[in-house]
């Protein structure tokens, strides 16, 4: 198995053109600016001469010429020149390691020491093959299931093809393993050695990756799982407790903000912030902004993302809404719509009632600068705005228009995009304090923080997006490669959905079965192992899927990739496997895993030969 799970990778990393794996010319270029610098960079600093030599590396590779690809081709000379997301925001570990082991080949052209860097990849899947024969070793299954999951793992395409890429997740996926077998042998013989070991591992998955921070906890779950029974349930339910009332508490003292707006106003006291009122037009809250006796009204701003700048530019736009006031005949703005140094607004008089106010402009395709402001009266009273939008075209002046809190990604075909966020004033979210924002800078600045919680208290947005994400996860897991255009065909999902359907009924069984036995020795080992496993799975899958609102590009949506559940993969496959063994027969179970094993292999040949190896070659025709 373990040579056939290398000789897996290997074809991947052989095959698969240059370039072509997930965010690979970023991983690469932190790598090679270490080795350059011979230090570890900050996170503005680059090298030109060397994203140019990567970039270039692209364009002779046929990059873009990829038959699925959407993106345009890059100009060698553009000054602001990028390969993509800036990598230098993860821990620098893992690129440290790459840089230092590849140190002979720095010399070489870029495309040699990219597939150098995909050896190391190469090496570090083997050696976590290696884990995990070792991890399912200490679970004392029967040979049939030891083999059927070390095959599910040797023959899943997706995590061959990560684990022959350049990218961090190559050494956390590993480092994952460790974690979870360090975990579970402190669980079955508590000692000091596992516990330092422990410790160790945490230490290291904090600089390999963060994503791999939140599996972790495995660790001190191992430590909890290792006390007598009543023990471990007094100390569990005390921890539960504490961290519920810990979040409550916090929710409680924290002081709100309105997402996704910000105060501009000269005098900016926290009473010119957004307040709810019972005086709206649509949902429970409105933007009110009143006027003081003396000094300058408040003023609220929303910039419109950089990524939905460049696809607003140049096009006519309509800034629509409903405005009203506390008096009658009070002078105001409507909404101000400011492009570069140009700002678009009207004056008018309004009164009690709610009036409808729209401005209509087309902004120059050189725009820089894209914001919307919320002005208050011009004289003493409270001015309200409610049903904000602002569009491509122009506004039908009525409540066919969405609210603004889905990006395109999500809205139907035909429903015009809202650009603006929290358009009707209704999501509050926490004022983090700027100590905690400044510790988590380098990974996730405020601005992030502020948009997870935005998404987080955002129930519109997750009903439409978790049920998708639900099946991106399962999907990346088995069957989508390179950059997310690649997969395997909807055939294949839908059998393996029958198989990992069984697996869960079977595992819900097992876990009923355990729950109900009274324990001997040999059962209590096998129990522990089983309840870790299910830690480790609910952590892994859990943090991967509430990923999806950490959107890293302020405008776009990115859905949270099947990858990041490759760090409990392991313990996946063991569950699955074990809850499938657990609905076979005994006298049946032998030929049940064997046949899975066989299912599986037969798989992972398909997703080479008809899905991968057309596309790659029909990418180098097109080159």
């Amino acid at each position: 198995m373990l040579l056939l799970w290398v000789g897996h990778v290997l074809l991947y990393a052989i095959l698969a053109p240059p370039w072509q794996h997930y965010d690979e010319p970023t991983h690469f270029e932190y790598i090679a600016l270490i080795r350059e610098l011979g230090q570890i960079p900050s996170l503005d600093v680059h090298d030109r001469g060397l994203r140019q030599a990567i970039a270039a590396s692209m364009l002779e590779e046929g990059f873009f010429a990829s038959p699925r690809t959407e993106l345009e081709p890059f100009e060698l000379d553009d000054p602001e020149l990028s390969l993509g997301f800036n990598e230098r925001t993860h821990p620098a570990f893992y690129y440290w390691l790459a840089a230092t082991l590849t140190q002979p080949f720095q010399s070489k052209p870029v495309v040699d020491q990219l597939r150098a860097v995909r050896m190391l990849s190469v090496l570090l899947a083997t050696l976590f093959f290696y884990s995990g024969i070792r991890l399912v070793s200490m679970l004392q299954l029967a040979s049939e299931v030891r083999w059927a999951i070390l095959a599910s793992l040797a023959f899943n395409p997706a995590l061959a093809d990560t684990m022959s890429s350049v990218n961090s997740d190559v050494l956390a996926n590993l480092v994952a393993v460790w974690l979870f077998a360090a975990s579970l042998r402190f669980a079955q013989r508590p000692s000091w050695r596992w516990l330092l070991v422990g410790l160790g591992l945490m230490l290291l998955a904090w600089n390999v990756k963060r994503m791999l921070v939140p599996f972790a906890l495995i660790v001190p779950l191992g430590w909890l799982m290792s006390l007598p029974p009543p023990s471990r349930w007094r100390i569990g339910a005390a921890l539960a407790v504490g961290l519920g009332l810990s979040c409550y508490g916090a929710s409680r003292v924290l002081p709100s903000k309105l997402a996704a707006w910000t105060s501009v106003a000269a005098n900016s006291e926290p009473g010119f912030e957004l307040q709810s009122t019972t005086i709206v037009r649509r949902g429970a809250a409105a933007f009110q902004l009143a006027r003081p006796v003396d000094g300058p009204g408040p003023m609220l701003e929303q910039e419109i993302a950089p990524f939905l700048r460049k696809e607003l530019a140049g096009q006519v736009l309509t800034l629509s809404g409903w405005m009203r006031t506390d008096r009658e005949e009070i002078l105001g703005f409507t909404p101000a719509l400011q492009y570069n140094q140009t700002v678009v607004q009207d004056s008018i008089y309004f009164g009690t009632t709610w009036k409808y106010v729209s401005i209509t402009t087309r902004i120059p395709t050189n725009t820089t600068y894209l914001a919307v402001r919320l002005s208050g009266p011009l004289s003493q009273a409270t001015v309200f705005y409610d049903s904000l939008a602002l569009i491509v075209g122009y506004a039908p002046g009525d409540d066919s228009i969405p609210d603004g809190e889905l990006e395109k990604a999500l809205l139907d075909q035909g429903v015009p995009q809202n650009f603006l966020r929290n358009s009707d004033a209704e999501l509050l979210i926490p004022r983090v304090p700027s100590a905690i924002s400044g510790i988590t800078a380098r990974h996730v600045n405020a601005q992030n923080i502020d948009r997870m919680m935005e998404k987080a208290v955002n129930p519109q947005w997750i009903r439409a997006v978790y049920p998708r994400q639900g099946l991106a996860l399962f999907q990346g897991f088995w069957g989508i490669f390179g950059w997310g255009e690649i997969s395997v065909s909807a055939g294949w999902f839908t059998a393996i959905g029958l198989l990992v359907g069984f697996g869960l009924a079977g595992a819900i069984r097992q876990s009923y079965q355990f729950a109900r036995r009274i324990p001997s020795d040999r059962d209590q080992i096998q129990r522990l192992a089983w309840w870790m496993g299910c830690w480790a799975v609910g952590l892994g899958w859990s943090m991967a899927f509430l990923r999806v609102h950490l959107q890293p590009i302020q405008g776009a949506f990115i859905w949270s990739f099947g990858r990041y559940t490759f760090v409990a993969v392991v313990p996946s496959v063991i569950i699955l496997v074990v809850g499938l063994g657990s609905l076979l027969p005994p006298h049946l179970r032998r030929q049940g895993l064997v046949g899975l094993s066989v299912f599986i292999g037969l798989f992972a040949s398909m997703a080479l030969i008809s899905t991968l190896l057309p596309y790659w070659a029909a990418f180098k025709v097109g080159l």
